[in-house]
């Protein structure tokens, strides 16, 4: 049982969820679109934050970044280019970057590794890797509620793992880029129902392509791994090619 700041008692975290909501909602001040938007917020901020200390020139940095900034920095390499976030973290995590090899030494090609954006702070310290057995992943810090109890709410979480995201590289400032990466969350015209309006544009686009897959699948009553794609397989070509260039 949860109890609130006024002696409100509560079920489950939905039921608190449901009444903070409700509450904010109900307030002479407050802006339903403006409730959403906070939440989308509160996701952003406490997306499994991590710091990671580097030195450059004598000079040492800390920088904040989360399981999500990798997924939005991933770059453009066509296996992880139009993953979802659902998907990214259920194949690919992130590894310190191993020190250099000897120009006659060999490449050592065991994984499929892949560089993070450009713009990206972490992008000279550490690589994406893809995962030889697929995980599932667990999203803490947030409550995605029903449709038929919050459908905005809910059809902005299910935007935020299911549609594939990316910042893009502009001369634009970081925060302003940032914004512009959920600007298909809220197609126009803008309104009480944006979240709803642009899942149902994407969602009705991958139920058509979900069931191309469903079929493809259907016979082999297993669960289908992304190291059947064509981005890994010609990957994993391009790598055999390279590691015979180098050793011949």
């Amino acid at each position: 049982m949860y109890e609130g700041p006024g002696g409100e008692v509560f079920q489950s975290l939905q039921e608190v969820y449901e009444h903070v909501v409700a509450a904010r909602i109900a307030s002479a001040d407050a802006d339903k679109s403006k409730v959403h938007l906070s939440v989308l917020q509160h996701f952003l901020n406490e997306r499994c934050s991590e710091k990671e200390e580097h030195s450059e020139e004598d000079r040492r940095f800390v920088v904040t970044s989360s399981t999500l900034e990798d997924y939005l920095y991933r770059g453009d390499h066509p296996v992880v280019a139009n993953m979802s976030l659902y998907v990214y973290c259920t194949w690919v995590y992130r590894i310190e970057k191993p020190p250099p090899r000897r120009a006659d030494q060999p490449p050592a090609r065991r994984y499929v590794d892949m560089e993070f954006a450009p713009s990206y702070a972490l992008k000279t310290t550490h690589l994406q890797r893809l995962a030889t057995e697929f995980r599932v992943p667990l999203f803490e810090g947030y409550t995605m509620p029903s449709a038929t109890v919050c459908s905005e709410s809910a059809a902005l979480y299910k935007q935020l793992l299911l549609r594939p995201l990316a910042v893009a590289s502009s001369d634009e400032p970081e925060d302003v880029q940032l914004v512009q990466t959920f600007a298909a969350f809220c197609p126009p015209p803008d309104g009480a129902t944006a979240f709803n309006r642009g899942w149902l544009q994407f969602s009705s686009q991958q139920a058509t392509e979900a069931a191309i897959a469903r079929h493809r699948f259907l016979a082999r009553y297993e669960w289908p791994s992304v190291w059947e794609t064509a981005e890994v397989q010609q990957t994993l070509l391009e790598m055999h090619l390279e590691e015979q260039r180098t050793r011949s």
